[in-house]
């Protein structure tokens, strides 16, 4: 999976130069937008990016991601991040854009890469050690997790006059890994009903994994200049 992200990677830094080379017109832009509704996620964070338009057709951008518990201490009691709770994500994106639909629609698809980490001390839980029948309790226990991965992407951008809003949805793979250490007073309990499962309690199976990944959201940029 590393091998793969580093080809991505590189096919979509020089992807730059050579959709430059293959547009005649010459149209420029910068941008710089955010996403507002990521301050309500389960792993809340701000997350702010930019984007360069190299041709009429092709543009390049990065977001950035990043919370803890001064910037998010206000949401995150809503949630199982309590304690030294720290975010990070990055995520390049290669966009081709349709021929306008009209003055304000403009279609588009992406590729993006990702690369996510959360950290966090969680207290009184308890997590499936990778391949085993049972599962560990805890009263302390470093959290780590990171996933990386790939997207592709469908949008629309609505303009109005020197503001974007950026609807878009798509799918991918991401390879996770889950480790937990630094355990304070384990106790080993074999597995049965009363632990509850579900979509947000991924975080407590350690180990390595490969899944489909979704993404949604909605950026509201601003058009610093046009050449």
């Amino acid at each position: 999976m590393r091998n793969i992200l580093l080809f991505l990677t590189s096919l979509f830094v020089l992807s730059g130069p050579l959709c430059a080379q293959d547009n005649e017109e010459n149209y420029k832009s910068l941008e710089f937008h955010t996403m507002p509704f990521t301050l309500l996620d389960l792993s809340p964070r701000f997350r702010l990016g930019a984007e360069y338009r190299i041709t009429q057709r092709f543009s390049c951008v990065l977001d950035c991601g990043f919370g803890n518990n001064d910037l998010n201490g206000w949401v995150l009691r809503e949630t199982v991040w309590k304690n030294d709770y720290s975010f990070i994500e990055v995520r390049p994106e290669l966009k081709y854009y349709f021929p306008k639909a009209d003055d304000i629609t403009s279609f588009y698809v992406a590729t993006e890469l990702f690369y996510i980490r959360t950290n966090s001390i969680l207290k009184d839980g308890y997590y499936h050690p990778e391949n085993q029948p049972f599962v560990i309790c805890y009263e302390l226990a470093t959290f780590n997790r990171q996933k990386a991965g790939l997207h592709i992407k469908g949008g629309v951008t609505l303009s109005f006059s020197r503001f974007d809003f950026d609807f878009y949805g798509g799918l991918g793979i991401a390879s996770r890994e889950i480790n937990y250490s630094h355990i304070t007073n384990p106790e080993t309990e074999e597995e049965d009903i009363f632990f509850e499962e579900g979509f947000n309690n991924s975080y407590k199976y350690e180990g390595g994994s490969i899944l489909p990944h979704l993404t949604l959201g909605c950026k509201i940029g601003m058009v610093l200049w046009k050449d």
